[in-house]
């Protein structure tokens, strides 16, 4: 989990306590009260002046009510888009962060409080010191189960459980075309019977942004520093030959992009509609082991699903079953 999404994660907790009435009132401690300001709602509405008074609504109603913002907001090669929601994003992860550091910086504020574990968990997440003293003691169940994993269907189930239980990403039916394991699964509503929840798979398996950053001539040095960090994340975990074994981790993420859909397909939200049964899609893509994966993923019982990129995940399994374990 990156330092972003454990502070968004760790702000839930503080809102989450602050919803339970305008001020949070910590439980005694024996200690002096720990200063924490009441909830409260700022200025807020339509921002009016973002208007261009110069342009007639009836000629153009958009710009009309917005030109002043685009012409005052900056979008270039390191902001390529912009939109309120952004800004407020921006600034909710500095507000929070303040927020993590102010009641840290409170030792009176018991454990027993939802603040008080949100400020514990901030430190301990903090504390590099304590983080690097650890070394890879942490990872070792993992790196051990990978080690341990010899055949493609124990691999699958393995897969399984890292794109299933304990994930928390947000579904998104267009533009997936990344992820940790080679496919992506989520619960969500279903599309096309939303009294209902259903099981969605997806084409995965990069970690570059997209399918061209490994096939485009322009992204070259963006694979060549990728390639880099690669072979020292396996250096870290002490696998063995990391430059050789990095070249060949690219090596597998290439062809995959090469077969997987790009972001303009992946936007098409017909074609990426496919429901069908697990049988129907082991048929459809034999290379993989589908029950190993649904079950390491906690839903061994699902009997139907829905896959977005369809003519991909026949090849995206053939890769997979031709590619040696101890690459995947």
């Amino acid at each position: 989990m990156c330092k972003q999404s454990l502070i968004c994660l760790i702000g839930t907790v503080l809102l989450a306590a602050a919803s339970a009435g305008r001020t949070m009132t910590p439980v005694s401690t024996g200690s002096p009260a720990a200063q924490v300001p009441p909830a409260h709602t700022g200025a807020w509405g339509i921002e009016l002046a973002d208007r261009d008074p110069a342009i007639r609504a009836g000629d153009d109603f958009y710009m009309s009510q917005n030109g002043t913002w685009f012409a005052k907001t900056p979008v270039d090669d390191t902001r390529p888009n912009a939109a309120y929601w952004r800004d407020l994003r921006g600034q909710a992860r500095v507000r929070v962060a303040e927020l993590l550091a102010s009641a840290a910086a409170q030792p009176q504020i018991g454990l027993e409080t939802p603040v008080g574990k949100a400020a514990a968990f901030y430190q301990a997440y903090m504390d590099v010191d304590a983080i690097e003293a650890k070394g890879l003691g942490p990872l070792r169940a993992d790196l051990d189960a990978i080690r341990a994993t010899t055949t493609r269907a124990r691999l699958a189930r393995l897969l399984g459980a890292v794109a299933g239980p304990g994930t928390n990403r947000p579904v998104d039916f267009f533009a997936r075309p990344l992820g940790y394991s080679l496919f992506g699964i989520d619960i969500a509503q279903d599309v096309n019977q939303p009294d209902r929840y259903a099981v969605y798979l997806h084409q995965a398996g990069l970690l570059l942004p997209g399918p061209e950053y490994y096939l485009d001539a322009q992204f070259a040095d963006v694979r060549s520093a990728y390639r880099g960090y690669v072979a020292a994340l396996l250096a870290l975990a002490g696998w063995p030959q990391p430059d050789a074994s990095a070249e060949a981790i690219i090596d597998f993420e290439t062809r995959i992009a090469r077969v997987s859909w790009s972001h303009e397909q992946m936007n098409d939200a017909v074609r990426s509609n496919n429901p069908l049964r697990v049988a129907e899609l082991a048929r459809l893509a034999p290379g993989f082991d589908w029950r190993a994966f649904l079950a390491g993923a906690g839903v061994a019982q699902a009997d139907k699903v829905n896959i977005d990129a369809r003519d991909a995940f026949p090849k995206m399994a053939a890769i997979f079953a031709a590619t040696p374990t101890s690459v995947l």
